[in-house]
C-alpha cells in the first residue's frame, strides 16, 4: 500500500471520471478535488488489507478504481465474502458515523485506489461547503440504503428456504 499524489491522480483520470463515481455524483469538481487533496489517496495491491474487523475508526474510504471486498472472519479462520465494492462506492462510513468498530475486514480484490476521508475532514466540509456536504451525505446515505435493500432481499430469500414452523399473521 502506498500514498499517491491526489493532484496527479486528478490530472491523470480527469474531472469527468470522478463525476461518474456514485459517492461524488452531483458534487462540484472543485469540491471533489478538495476532498481528494484533503484526504489520503492510497494505492492498494491485490490482497492488501485496508482495515480489519473490530478495528475502531474515525474515517471512511471511497473506492476510486478497482474493487475492495468486505469479509467476515468465521470460526476456524474462514473468511466469508460479504460484499464487493467497485469504484464509486464507499466503505467504512457506517462504522465512522455510528462510532462503532468495523464489523468486517476490507481487502483489495485487485489493484485498487481509494481515498480516505477522516471525521475531521468530513466535519470541515460541513462547515466550509454546507450545500456540497448535503449532496455528499445524500450520496453516502443512498449507498447505505441500497445495501439495506439488498440485505432485506437476502433475508427474504433465506427465510423462504427455512420458513418458521408456525405461521403468524403480520
Amino acid at each position: 500500500m502506498k500514498v499517491l499524489d491526489a493532484q496527479a491522480l486528478w490530472d491523470d483520470l480527469g474531472a469527468l471520471y470522478f463525476r461518474e463515481l456514485s459517492t461524488f455524483g452531483a458534487l462540484p469538481d472543485s469540491v471533489v478535488l478538495h476532498v481528494l487533496r484533503g484526504g489520503r489517496v492510497l494505492q492498494l495491491d491485490q490482497g492488501d488489507t485496508l482495515y480489519r474487523e473490530n478495528e475502531r475508526t474515525d474515517s471512511f474510504f471511497v473506492v476510486l478504481r478497482g474493487v475492495v471486498n468486505l469479509y467476515s472472519l468465521q470460526e476456524g479462520g474462514n473468511r466469508i465474502l460479504v460484499r464487493q465494492n467497485p469504484a464509486g462506492t464507499n466503505i467504512g462510513f457506517a462504522a465512522m458515523i455510528s462510532l462503532t468498530p468495523h464489523v468486517v475486514s476490507a481487502v483489495a480484490a485487485e489493484s485498487a485506489t481509494v481515498v480516505e476521508i477522516d471525521s475531521r475532514q468530513f466535519s470541515l466540509l460541513h462547515e466550509e461547503e454546507p450545500e456540497a456536504f448535503g449532496i455528499l451525505l445524500l450520496n453516502l446515505t443512498r449507498d447505505i440504503a441500497r445495501t439495506l435493500m439488498k440485505l432485506g432481499v437476502r433475508i427474504i430469500e433465506l427465510e423462504s428456504r427455512n420458513p418458521p414452523s408456525k405461521e403468524t399473521n403480520p
